[in-house]
């Protein structure tokens, strides 16, 4: 009876809108991906990018971001899916961190 007293009192609209609220994306992390698209997308056109993103961030590494790099060129050039490509996006949004 407690449980069904404390439910006639819930506002559900307010409830609903929380919820709502909680589960929406963050902005940082919305931009935090469309940053990622952007630099694998330079990284797939331009030889020099790859200079240029490790100047800005150096956590990542050369290592294994440039054979992803080639891979995924040569599966675009070979009509091929783009899982390298997805394994580059993947690693950029996990590596790059967001200049204050």
């Amino acid at each position: 009876k407690y449980i069904a007293q404390l439910l006639e009192k819930t506002d559900y609209h307010a409830l609903q809108t929380a919820l709502d609220e909680h589960a929406k994306p963050s902005r940082a992390s919305v931009a935090l991906q469309h940053l990622a698209e952007q630099w694998r997308e330079r990284l797939l056109t331009d030889d020099t990018a790859l200079d240029t993103l490790l100047a800005e961030h150096p956590q990542l590494e050369r290592q294994r971001l440039q054979p992803l790099i080639l891979e995924a060129r040569q599966q675009a050039a070979g009509g091929k899916p783009p899982k390298a490509a997805r394994q580059l996006f993947r690693l950029l949004r996990d590596g790059i961190t967001r200049p204050e």
